[in-house]
């Protein structure tokens, strides 16, 4: 064979090879940029989703709002759920008078509070001694309590005043954020009270006083649930012909009111007479069509001013609920 020919054969043979090897970069380059396209896409759905179901959230909170405007009187907590064009959401609403208080709550109540959530009996009490340094004004420590010394370079130490919002929390030696998403739910900063109202309070918090008698609990809790229907319903005026109605809820109050739990002294942290209601917190859950999820909690004053029948006192931190 003529050495020309044969040469032309081998450049053909090479150039073969290398469109052979250029076809497959470019596959290369188009199966990655058709994934880096997937994910993007996936990421964009996912965005979307995660603003209507804040959306939804959002939205659920204003009609808590109308409804809490609606509706004045009533037992709390209440919850219900609201479907909505592009998703439904899970309303909670409850009087803040039913929540320990930050600022005002005792030593005791605190540790009760932190001990129903499986924390060691020492570190309830180092913790909740910790929350009384953090809000009093003096830099002295409690015993087993935390003073600027005891928290780390840099992170501000004790603040020395009240609680303005529950996320302070997260600042006080000994919190986590595991901790702290069990228990916000269950305290407030808006009650002003060093006690409890126990007509309106969760389960979970009632059963954090301390030394409460869990029979003579569940007996009044008992009593709770079967009266709710009746106290659920908002006081009418007398001139409206609301007597009877007013005087069935009169004697459900009283009838529960004579229940409280009260062994073991534990009415020291009961309070439910003689305290105006303002205060509420609200709890949306929102859940898209397509599953995508999102929480929001608030707490709304009702205020007496038609103009502005609320004001909201506090958008707590958002949060997801996967």
């Amino acid at each position: 064979m003529p050495r020309g020919r044969s040469l032309r054969k081998d450049e053909r043979g090479i150039a073969l090879v290398m469109v052979i090897w250029v076809l497959a970069l470019l596959s290369l380059m188009a199966a990655s940029l058709l994934a880096e396209a997937r994910v993007e896409l996936r990421r964009a759905v996912n965005l979307r989703e995660r603003a209507v179901a804040e959306a939804l959230a959002e939205a659920g909170i204003h009609i808590a709002i109308a409804r809490l405007l609606g509706e004045r009187g009533g037992l709390y907590p209440q919850r219900w759920s609201e479907t909505l064009a592009s998703g439904s959401v899970t309303l909670t609403l409850m009087d803040e008078r039913g929540k320990i208080d930050l600022n005002e709550a005792e030593p005791a109540l605190l540790a009760g509070l932190f001990e129903s959530k499986g924390l060691p009996s020492r570190a309830t009490k180092a913790l909740a001694a910790a929350i009384v340094d953090f809000r009093d004004p003096d830099r002295t420590p409690a015993i087993d309590g935390a003073e600027d010394p005891d928290y780390p370079p840099g992170s501000g130490g004790a603040k020395d005043s009240r609680f303005e919002t529950i996320d302070e929390l997260l600042q006080v030696k000994g919190m986590t954020p595991v901790l702290y998403a069990e228990i916000m739910p269950l305290v407030t900063v808006d009650s002003f009270l060093p006690g409890i109202d126990p007509l309106l309070a969760e389960i979970e918090v009632l059963e954090a006083v301390p030394n409460i008698d869990r029979a003579e609990l569940e007996r009044f809790l008992t009593l709770r649930r079967k009266l709710a229907p009746i106290l659920n319903v908002p006081a009418v005026p007398e001139n409206a012909g609301g007597n009877s109605a007013n005087r069935r809820r009169a004697n459900a109050y009283s009838q529960l009111q004579s229940a409280v739990p009260r062994r073991n002294s534990v009415e020291r942290y009961f309070l439910f007479e003689g305290v105006t209601q303002t205060a509420f917190g609200i709890s949306a859950e929102a859940v898209t069509l397509a599953g995508a999820r999102y929480r929001r909690d608030t707490v709304v004053r009702v205020t007496e001013d038609e103009s502005a029948p609320f004001e909201i006192l506090e958008w707590r931190r958002p949060q997801s609920a996967n």
